[in-house]
């Protein structure tokens, strides 16, 4: 949720109703979104976090390099999500605050994304499946809450550098 926008419509909202007699808004500029540098780790950094983390995280971890996918739509992996052997729908994420499914980040509701689906993150989520099983929705990553929702930052287990 963007602050200013949300601030910016309560604030107009009542100048236009009358509320405030002078626009609160006026000569105020817009904060300018600066994308920060993206870093993709190296492969062995990969590796690394794989051999530290537990079956959990180191599915959402095959989720997020094999398919590009963000942290809350890897937590959200669904086995109803695969559409093709080597496609895969994104149309929801586990939202980090509610702790339950929501739509994906700059889209609106029901609308989403095929990413490329590689064999070996497909045969990932179907090990994963036949030692976890899924819920009757499909998820295969689950916790205390029922989504999974463990940030990353908190896992347990030795941190890799």
């Amino acid at each position: 949720m963007n602050i200013f926008r949300t601030l910016k419509a309560i604030l107009r909202d009542a100048y236009g109703k009358g509320a405030m007699a002078d626009d609160p808004l006026k000569g105020v500029q817009e904060p300018e979104y600066v994308r920060r540098k993206v870093v993709i780790p190296p492969l062995a950094y990969v590796k690394k976090a794989l051999a530290a983390a537990d079956e959990y995280l180191a599915l959402e971890i095959v989720m997020m390099v094999g398919c590009g996918l963000r942290n809350g739509e890897a937590r959200a992996v669904n086995v109803n999500n695969v559409v093709a052997d080597d496609v895969y729908r994104v149309h929801e994420q586990i939202h980090s605050n509610t702790h339950k499914p929501a739509k994906l980040k700059h889209r609106k509701a029901g609308e989403f994304r095929e990413v490329p689906l590689p064999r070996s993150v497909r045969e990932a989520m179907e090990r994963y499946q036949e030692k976890h099983g899924a819920t009757k929705d499909g998820y295969l990553l689950r916790g205390p809450s029922g989504y999974y929702t463990e940030p990353m930052e908190r896992m347990d287990g030795a941190q890799v550098h």
